[in-house]
């Protein structure tokens, strides 16, 4: 049995090639992620298991919950810095944007392994940082 790891958070999904999914026009199992996409306004993401474990830090950090469609959005520090602060807007506890900032910096800094003073607001997750 062949499994596929798709490209497309879902959180990546593992599809059987028993489970026959694919787009019913073309039997491709990548246009068949391509559309869903489309339909559910979820792109393609760079998003591994580094990135994810990120992701569910910070929700944890900040008892907040970020849908998986806006977690595959968050490219930079600043992205989920951004994401953090409009949740906590709608909470009773008040934080300062640079309090949520710091913190995703140092959770940032936690998940990575780097120092918390060489992350910058505009690293990528993918490509500056190196989480897969």
């Amino acid at each position: 049995m062949t499994y596929y790891l798709t490209q497309y958070y879902f959180p990546y999904a593992i599809i059987k090639s028993s489970d026959k999914v694919s787009d019913p026009d073309t039997g491709k199992l990548d246009e068949f992620f391509r559309l869903r996409s489309k339909t559910y306004g979820i792109k393609p993401a760079d998003m591994g298991l580094d990135t994810v474990e990120l992701i569910v830090s910070t929700e944890k950090h900040f008892n907040i919950s970020i849908p998986d469609p806006e977690a595959a959005t968050l490219q930079t520090v600043q992205d989920i810095a951004d994401c953090v602060y409009s949740k906590l807007q709608t909470t009773p506890e008040t934080w300062r944007k640079k309090d949520v900032e710091k913190a995703v910096i140092d959770i940032v800094s936690e998940c990575s392994g780097m120092p918390a003073d060489e992350i910058r607001l505009e690293h990528r997750m993918t490509s500056d940082l190196g989480l897969d």
